[in-house]
């Protein structure tokens, strides 16, 4: 089967499966709980693939045995698992009436494993298991049913609905309530089922899906199965059924590397000299840019469909492509396949010279007429002359991937409707082509969800946005991370803004900024009409270039991109692990596949409580999706958004944009962010490989090609209250589908684990690597940045020079006061050569014993917002992304022409913190260095609780909203614990000698609440 760039040899039929053939039935064991039942009242069964399942295998992991029975006439097969401890446990039972129908009463299925099974029972209404119910718990008759128990799938799109907040991704009632607006053919309600249920089971019936031939990989006959069922008995095991599930239809392949880059489009007539113009705007702004996508104006204009560009516009197209290929930029094209090849196209002829070398057809049929080539999807010769002739001209040309966005329907161009339709086919080509005609070129599409079985054709465009709304903007994490559950993660969604509301505007683009595809785009909102307003307003218009939307919107919206830019690396591993382990591991995907007995994974809904979801393994993300309340006497004082967030129990998460440090528990908390804000909570004790920004001489433009062979690669580590961590790094050429080989020639792996040994205040970091790949850099700095950690006197670097002998190699070690971490800089090495690194802290905290560097918690989002208000307070070192606002000539309080001497004092700190790890770096004595720092430190809480009274002494009816504004602000950086703050330091100075006298780590990962300053 080839599916998304790459072939896969078809394991079918199943000769080496466990099956069991009768006169009418026939069932397969696929793995531990995933069985195929097979009605036929001929005896022929289906052996041929279809787009829902594509190939069968035989798991290296496990091996699958099943047992026989026969007892008053049923035939009963019950599945077990040899595990690698070579324990037997039995998992489900297949009961059958011999020779009979399927039905109730002659087919149901049990479970057997009182480990799992009770989990394939189901749950009791206070959500824990009742172990005391046994027997069935699926019988034919029984649909998948829906109690808020089936956990909902996607749909080919979700917009063409006037208000985005009605869609239910119930598929069933999704129908029932919106039968008379599914669009002309039904296809808006296009909608599929997860393949994992709370209840523990799923039945996929691919009974009418239309099946493959094995030599063309082409269109084949219906099913030839009377009735062919797949049932999923996983219980909570999410991840292993969706895995599974990917076993048997096919993996999503990975898409190029610059997809996962910052993309931009516009419906609207551009010319040459536009395209040139818009990316230099980018350049010029300093917004990232990696995807370049020309809508459907970029061709004639004698219909929706064509495929020759539009010489008016582009007189010279290879000249236009060349030169975004010269910036580094992926290229595009909108495709509206209905009308097939006319004859005013450009690779006409040659596509008719073909077709009538290949089976007779007649382009010409008199002299007069010319016959246009129809768009028929069953039509195998028709389809390989617009792919291999028309479309592979485009490609010869300079583009990159297509984008149909045809809205193809259901039962059309020659398709039956059903499984069989034209927006999987389309996509099904366009994602195979390359590998068709023997290319190594890794392929991808951008297209609508043509059933399932579309998770293989990687990046899902959801229809434009016809309303910009609020109640729009909440329904979409929700709508992506369900997509999760029919092994779909990577939807594109428009990412654009109303002309009269910023802020919605800045929250689209940060939902994007840390989605599966960051794609900007206007379907021709941003022109027009909207433009005729009264002199000296502004119009409704819709905003498409960031820089057009303000300047404190423009800067949040910057910051946001260039974030995504700098987690290139993480998401690229995480894309990676998806492709290796299967969809279970998607980039995007629910909480629950990771807590599924946690009652808040399920939390999340389509009105956006709880829009969050895992970004790959350790990363969750949170989108902001509801307005601030501009009423300064509310939660948010007119500057907040409240943004509700849970944490699951027995993890600890840090919040990137602050610092805070939260612990998991069984409650949502509330916490607050201003319009610069994405929250972003890291696993504690993870190291996330990033990107610094703005660290090669392109700048922004197409940084995401080039992620692998940069110069210099960071290994955050987000040490909270850990003792021990590690992280991973996958890279390979982005480009090709080497990657599929999986061997040490074609990707590189990066390990990186560290260690902190508190009563010897130092951490060691190992780094490992394996492999390489072709565009692998020679040399490479690397960089190391731990967070929560105090500053360091001494770093000792070495490199594996030879087997088990190490060289040192020089390093530098500093500290960034505002993001309190310290930064290891290792000159360009090797990057496949294996470091150790020793750091030495100059002493961690001596009073708060659950972390190194507990005080220091939430310190970054206090120094930010300090300063935000402040302004004109130049950083003592770079900060890791610019800050935003930093552009303000002015703070709120310079403004407000306010004078608080405590809050002078708060923006110092940081510059007198620089002047601590000067003296470090000075070599000055560590001893009384340490106790000066976290004296410092300690300076914080009270310096916060000075500056709110500062502020509420100044209010007066006259400037009572500008006060209460920022007072606001101020107490959302308080302290959390009393123990924070001046108060809590023990008197006398810090003596090394008495902390920890007995030589014991203390314990870094105590059950009570992490604690510090969290600046929300």
């Amino acid at each position: 089967m080839v599916y998304a760039g790459y072939e896969e040899a078809v394991d079918f039929p199943h000769s080496r499966l466990t099956k069991f053939l009768g006169k009418f039935a026939r069932f397969s064991v696929l793995s531990d709980r995933l069985v195929r039942m097979e009605f036929s009242s001929r005896g022929v069964f289906e052996d041929r693939a279809t787009l829902s399942r594509s190939l069968f295998y035989e798991s290296s992991i496990v091996m699958i045995v099943s047992q026989l029975s026969s007892t008053a006439g049923f035939l009963c097969h019950s599945s077990k698992l040899r595990r690698k401890h070579r324990r037997m446990e039995r998992e489900i039972s297949v009961h059958y009436q011999i020779d009979s129908n399927f039905s109730s009463t002659t087919l149901f299925v049990t479970g057997l494993n009182p480990q799992s099974g009770d989990f394939i029972l189901g749950l009791s209404p206070a959500g824990t298991m009742d172990k005391q119910i046994t027997g069935i718990f699926w019988e034919r008759s029984e649909r998948n049913r829906y109690c808020e128990s089936l956990v909902r799938g996607t749909l080919m799109r979700y917009i063409r609905l006037d208000n985005a907040s009605v869609i239910n991704l119930n598929c069933t009632e999704l129908v029932q309530e919106n039968g008379n607006v599914c669009g002309w053919d039904r296809s808006d309600c296009n909608c599929d089922w997860g393949i994992i249920s709370r209840d523990g089971w799923v039945v996929i019936n691919d009974t009418l899906n239309f099946c493959l031939n094995d030599e063309s990989d082409w269109w084949d006959g219906e099913n030839q199965d009377e009735e062919d069922l797949y049932i999923f008995a996983y219980g909570h095991a999410y991840k292993q059924a969706l895995d599974d599930f990917a076993s048997i239809s096919g993996k999503m392949a990975m898409v190029p590397k610059f997809a996962l880059g910052v993309w931009w489009t516009r419906w609207i007539n551009l010319c040459h000299e536009d395209v040139v113009e818009i990316v230099e705007k980018f350049a010029r702004n300093d917004v990232p840019l990696d995807v370049f996508v020309l809508d459907m104006n970029w061709h004639t204009k004698n219909g929706w469909t064509g495929y020759s560009f539009d010489r008016n516009l582009f007189p010279y197209p290879r000249e236009t492509l060349s030169f975004l290929h010269n910036k580094s930029l992926a290229v595009s094209v909108n495709l509206h396949d209905a009308d097939g090849v006319a004859p005013y196209e450009d690779k006409y002829e040659d596509a008719c010279k073909w077709l009538q070398k290949v089976n007779g057809f007649q382009c010409h049929p008199t002299n007069s007429t010319l016959r246009t080539i129809p768009f028929n999807i069953t039509d195998e010769k028709g389809i390989l002359a617009l792919e291999d002739v028309v479309l592979a001209d485009l490609q010869d040309i300079g583009v990159d991937f297509f984008w149909i966005d045809w809205q193809q329907g259901q039962a059309s161009h020659g398709a039956m409707g059903g499984k069989q339709n034209p927006t999987i086919w389309t996509a099904h080509l366009r994602s195979t082509d390359s590998a068709r005609r023997g290319s190594g070129r890794r392929s991808m599409v951008l297209s609508r969800w043509g059933g399932l079985g579309a998770h293989r054709y990687q990046v899902g465009f959801s229809g434009d946005v016809r309303e910009l709304s609020w109640e729009n903007l909440a329904f979409q994490p929700f709508f992506t991370f369900t997509a999760a559950n029919v092994g779909f993660s990577m939807w594109s969604h428009d990412l654009v803004g109303p002309g009269d509301d910023s802020q919605l505007y800045v929250r689209w683009m940060q939902f994007g900024s840390v989605s599966g595809v960051c794609r900007m785009h206007d379907r021709g909102m941003s022109a027009g009409e909207c433009a005729d307003e009264e002199a000296g307003k502004q119009g409704s218009c819709a905003i498409i270039f960031p820089w057009e939307a303000g300047e404190e919107a423009f800067e949040s919206i910057r910051h946001a991109l260039w974030q995504r830019e700098t987690l290139l690396p993480y998401l690229y591993t995480s894309l990676w692990r998806s492709f290796q382990a299967g969809p279970g591991e998607a980039l995007v995907r629910p909480m629950y596949y990771e807590y599924p007995e946690e009652e808040l994974a399920y939390a999340g809904n389509r009105s956006g409580f709880l829009p969050q979801y895992l970004l790959g393994a350790d990363v969750i993300a949170s989108p902001v999706v509801k307005p601030i309340d501009k009423e300064v006497s509310s939660t948010g004082g007119g500057i907040f958004a409240l943004q509700d967030v849970w944490f699951p129990k027995g993890q600890v998460f840090v919040c990137l944009c602050t610092g805070s440090v939260y612990r998991g528990s069984d409650e949502v908390r509330r916490l607050l962010f201003d319009i610069s804000q994405i929250p972003l909570f890291v696993k504690a004790g993870t190291v996330l490989p990033r990107l610094p920004a703005n660290t090669t001489s392109r700048g922004g433009l197409g940084r995401a090609r080039h992620a692998s062979d940069s110069g210099c690669m960071e290994f955050h580590i987000f040490m909270a209250n850990k003792r021990k961590g590690s992280g991973f790094l996958y890279e390979d050429d982005g480009t090709t589908t080497d990657y599929v080989r999986n061997s040490i020639d074609s990707s590189m792996r990066t390990s990186v684990r560290w260690k902190l040994h508190a009563h010897k205040q130092e951490i060691f970091i190992s780094v490992s690597s394996k492999g390489t790949f072709q565009q692998a850099p020679a040399k490479r700095e690397i960089r190391f940045r731990i967070q929560h950690a105090p500053p360091a006197h001494f770093v000792d670097v070495e490199g594996l020079c030879g087997e088990d002998s190490w060289c040192p190699v020089p390093a530098t070690v500093g500290y960034d006061e505002l993001a309190l971490s310290v930064i290891i800089v290792v000159p360009p090495v090797d990057p496949s050569q294996s470091l150790r690194v020793r750091v030495r802290l100059i002493g961690c905290d001596p009073v708060k014993q659950e972390a190194c560097g507990a005080s220091l918690f939430g310190l970054q989002g206090v120094f930010s917002k300090a300063r935000q208000a402040k302004g004109k307070v130049p950083p003592p070192v770079r900060l890791l992304f610019p800050p935003p606002f930093s552009s303000l000539t002015s703070g709120l309080l310079d403004r407000a022409r306010i004078d608080s001497k405590s809050l002078w004092a708060l923006v110092a700190v940081p510059a007198r913190l620089s002047h601590i790890t000067l003296s470090v770096r000075r070599n000055k004595p560590v001893q009384d260095l340490v106790a000066q720092f976290w004296e410092l430190v300690d300076e914080v809480g009270a310096l916060l609780e000075t500056s709110v009274k500062d502020i509420e002494s100044l209010e007066t009816i006259s400037t009572r909203r500008r006060f209460t504004t920022f007072k606001h602000s101020l107490h959302s950086l308080k302290p959390q614990d009393a123990s924070v703050g001046a108060a809590s330091r023990r008197c006398g100075r810090y003596d090394r000698t008495q902390h920890n006298q007995h030589g014991r780590e203390p314990d870094m990962e105590q059950e009570d609440e992490v604690v510090g300053i969290r600046a929300d």
